[in-house]
């Protein structure tokens, strides 16, 4: 990793973790806190998160919000992955998801 540091590609920006406190993120681990507080300051196109409370925090504050399941299924639509086969594959982890939010979207 420290190696890979050093010739970071071009597409790979470092930014240092921000001090700024804001209380209506103090209930946020660290990690979604400062994910929320990056993508406001580079105005990210979209973050991920699977946690609810990170999910709710970032959409109240007008940041357009997706998974790991939305970036699979973005991923299937551009014929990258094939969906069921990577859902099959999450199955065997201990990622949770609802019934049926997974068969909304397998219909699609």
């Amino acid at each position: 990793v420290k190696e890979w540091l050093q010739q970071l590609p071009q597409q790979v920006r470092v930014i240092a973790s921000s001090e700024i406190k804001v209380a209506s993120l103090s209930h946020l681990h660290r990690g979604e806190y400062e994910a929320i507080l990056l993508a406001e300051i580079i105005k990210a196109e979209l973050i991920i998160f699977d946690e609810k409370a990170g999910r709710k925090s970032a959409k109240q504050r007008g940041l357009n919000v997706t998974g790991l399941l939305g970036i699979l299924k973005l991923a299937s639509n551009k014929n990258l992955i094939n969906f069921t086969t990577a859902i099959e594959q999450l199955k065997a982890t201990n990622f949770r998801v609802s019934s049926s939010l997974l068969q909304s979207l397998l219909e699609q």
